[in-house]
């Protein structure tokens, strides 16, 4: 059982407070309110505002010859 969050379904939980690292068990999935979808758009504009330039974030033949296969979201 999770602390401080709300079971909506099976391995489904939603946030009511923070948590610790501990906290998390892979196979959760966490609703957070409200939600946004990251586009590529954002992505490159935050990566290029942070100075990140890694070309993984944003060059896309690069992050396809990746492990990934894709760029990646910026994490700064």
């Amino acid at each position: 059982m999770i602390k401080n969050s709300k079971e909506i379904g099976p391995n489904h939980y939603r946030e009511t407070f923070g948590r610790y690292f501990e906290d998390f068990q892979v196979g959760d999935v966490y609703d957070h309110r409200p939600g946004k979808t990251v586009t590529e758009y954002d992505n490159h504009l935050f990566t290029l505002m942070t100075l990140n330039t890694h070309p993984l974030h944003f060059v896309s033949e690069y992050g396809k010859a990746t492990e990934f296969g894709k760029n990646l979201v910026v994490s700064t």
